[in-house]
């Protein structure tokens, strides 16, 4: 008995720190003795303890056809890659690889409440709170310069240690969860702190993907707050009447507070608060398709992108057969940034280089096929987290890897894990 307390104690930590290892993920890689591959030690030796506890079951997890079909198509293009991955090198395996981690997480995820004393809700909960410790950390780490980094102010006017394209997206996705997630309730005066700090870490990443995503949850609570696609009958009114507070309050602190901190950074720190202006001015320009109206003319990551995916087509994607089906990842790159291999920012750009329009157009069919499945939620208070997660994805197909960055792979799994267990509860009613 002793002995299977201290090991459900021992998947319960291993737990917690995989959820942790999410929320500080580039963080950890940034410092001079980077523990990143401290996630995936966590992650394999999570997998391990839990396979012999309890052996997968995923008939229940409801896996779309598209899925399955694009799963097929990178494992394809992975024994295509082979023969380059011994001739050049493995840094295209490394992007490849990340693909694993899904049904990994989906496993992991799936198994918690039947290995240890956790809940998927538990889980939730812990991530939203591991991004607000993350935004005060970032601050913190950012104004006080500790010898662990190769470079702290590496994004100059982006309050950051990590990476922002990468960090907005899961800082978005907990603003997401404090709103909208059901199950994990916090008093309003939690939720308007918690939901201050995050926004504030948004927005502190001046990043273009923020101001989309901040953008699809405005519009998300607007929907919300109007009662579209929601039945009363199906949600506490006591729950809807504190998100409206909650959500009013926190716009008005957040308006407040942000212009004090502008005004005291102006007076204290004026270049970095010119800097974090024209950074932010510099992305909704961008958005809006007037990067030539923006003072920094010379800055525009979208048009950045564009450039080197015409690079690799006309290296690369210059036959049919090879826009169609793509060359595979052996020529994939993110540490030699040499004009003979691969490299881009995105999943779309990834996914055509890669695997071509077909894998490209199967990737979308498998996003349709999400889509389709929380519209299952209609009449449900979570319709408001689901169908707002599958726009986050398919916007961030176009800026990061939504789908080959651990970190965004973790939460995405939370989530869909989530949706899986509440599909199956609908369907036995």
């Amino acid at each position: 008995m002793r002995s299977k307390m201290l090991g459900t104690k021992v998947i319960n930590a291993l737990y917690f720190i995989l959820v942790y290892c999410i929320c500080f993920e580039e963080v950890l890689g940034k410092m001079k003795f980077s523990l990143t591959n401290i996630k995936y030690l966590v992650a394999v030796i999570l997998f391990c303890v839990v396979y012999r506890v309890s052996h997968p079951s995923f008939r229940q997890l409801k896996y779309t056809n598209g899925m399955k079909y694009f799963s097929i198509i990178l494992f394809v293009a992975f024994l295509v890659s082979i023969p380059g991955f011994v001739l050049i090198d493995c840094d295209g395996l490394k992007i490849w690889k990340q693909y694993l981690w899904f049904p990994l997480f989906i496993y992991l995820f799936s198994q918690v409440e039947r290995v240890s004393n956790l809940t998927v809700p538990l889980l939730i909960n812990t991530f939203v709170k591991g991004m607000v410790g993350f935004t005060l950390i970032s601050i913190f780490l950012y104004f006080v310069p500790l010898p662990i980094w190769n470079d702290y102010h590496i994004y100059w006017g982006r309050l950051t240690v990590g990476y922002p394209t990468i960090d907005t997206v899961l800082l978005c996705f907990a603003i997401l969860l404090l709103l909208f997630y059901p199950l994990v309730r916090f008093s309003i005066i939690h939720k308007v702190i918690m939901g201050f700090i995050l926004l504030v870490g948004t927005l502190m990443q001046a990043s273009g993907t923020s101001l989309v995503l901040l953008a699809i949850i405005l519009i998300s609570m607007c929907c919300y707050l109007g009662g579209i696609g929601l039945s009363f009958r199906c949600i506490e009114v006591r729950n809807y009447k504190q998100n409206i507070k909650s959500f009013l309050f926190l716009i008005f602190l957040t308006g407040s507070v942000i212009t004090s901190i502008y005004t005291f950074l102006s007076t204290k720190e004026p270049k970095l608060a010119e800097t974090m202006m024209l950074q932010m001015e510099n992305r909704l320009y961008i958005l809006i398709g007037k990067e030539e109206e923006s003072t920094l003319k010379d800055v525009n990551t979208m048009e950045d992108r564009k450039e080197k995916f015409a690079h690799v087509e006309q290296m690369y994607l210059n036959t049919a057969f090879s826009r169609i089906f793509g060359v595979g990842y052996s020529l994939v790159s993110m540490q030699d940034l040499s004009k003979e291999r691969i490299v881009v920012e995105d999943q779309y750009h990834l996914n055509l280089a890669t695997i071509g329009y077909l894998g490209t157009f199967i990737y979308f069919c498998m996003l349709y096929g999400i889509f389709k499945r929380t519209l299952r939620f209609w009449n449900r208070e979570s319709l408001y987290l689901y169908v707002p997660s599958f726009f986050f994805i398919l916007a961030t197909s176009f800026s990061s890897f939504c789908i080959a960055a651990f970190s965004i792979i973790g939460v995405t799994a939370l989530i869909y894990i989530s949706m899986s267990r509440e599909m199956i509860n609908i369907e036995k009613i």
